[in-house]
């Protein structure tokens, strides 16, 4: 028979008393909430003169942006996701151009294997179609095939993690301009002020709302009327992708 196992105060949050009596073991939550937190710090570096997204100063930026509409509950975590996107672009920008040289090296190496493999594909024919071949020059044809198929399984099998090797940040989208991260920015805005339902009017707060925020973002000031534009833009081309 299994004795039955008493689970740990931590897993119930009580634990019995002497006497029966049952008292509750669980501290109370002292941590202020994340809406009393305006100053966490980014998760990334910013560009040189630019400071991290907070609370506190996207507090300030939306008292314009929004005009006298309710400014959302939860601006640590908008401020949040727009310093992981500034980060992933700066690391795009910054370092994509040597990454996107080492996967062109990479792309070489496999077109060269491949001549290879072609190149050793039409031997083989010849080897075949030779009427008379000496035992000498068998067994050469055989040995450089043989050693030929041994570097190709150590290249498939080698763990290749040295700096001049390709990384992730050579498969990332290029990041070029304010264009590409745009429409992230305002979907995260957009989900920030939910319930509201904002539209992409060119006027509109979130349009705005990128705009104001861009030149922390990337350096550059576009137009509210080029986001808004742009925005639609967006949300045309996926609406054609989705039929």
């Amino acid at each position: 028979m299994t004795k039955k196992r008493t689970p740990p105060p931590g897993r119930t949050g009580r634990t019995k008393q002497k006497g029966g009596e049952r008292k509750s073991q669980a501290k109370p939550n002292t941590a202020p909430s994340t809406s009393d937190q305006p100053n966490l710090r980014a998760r990334v570096a910013f560009w040189p003169g630019q400071e991290p997204f907070t609370a506190a100063n996207l507090e300030k930026l939306l008292d314009e942006v929004l005009k006298g509409q309710a400014v959302p509950s939860d601006l640590v975590t908008l401020a949040y996701d727009l310093n992981d996107i500034h980060g992933a672009f700066r690391l795009r920008k910054t370092m994509g151009p040597e990454s996107r040289n080492k996967q062109a090296t990479a792309k070489r190496v496999r077109e060269a294997i491949a001549v290879l493999q072609n190149f050793f594909a039409e031997r083989e024919q010849a080897f075949r179609s030779m009427e008379a071949i000496s035992p000498k020059t068998m067994k050469a044809e055989i040995r450089l095939y043989q050693r030929f198929c041994l570097f190709l399984m150590a290249m498939q099998k080698h763990d290749f993690q040295l700096n001049m090797d390709i990384d992730e940040i050579a498969l990332m989208p290029e990041a070029e301009s304010w264009h590409q991260i745009a429409g992230m920015i305002a979907d995260a805005f957009m989900i920030a002020m939910h319930p509201q339902k904002l539209g992409l009017s060119n006027k509109g707060p979130v349009a705005r709302f990128v705009a104001v925020v861009m030149p922390a973002m990337t350096g550059e000031s576009p137009s509210i009327d080029s986001v808004a534009q742009h925005l639609k833009r967006r949300r045309f081309q996926q609406g054609q992708s989705k039929r």
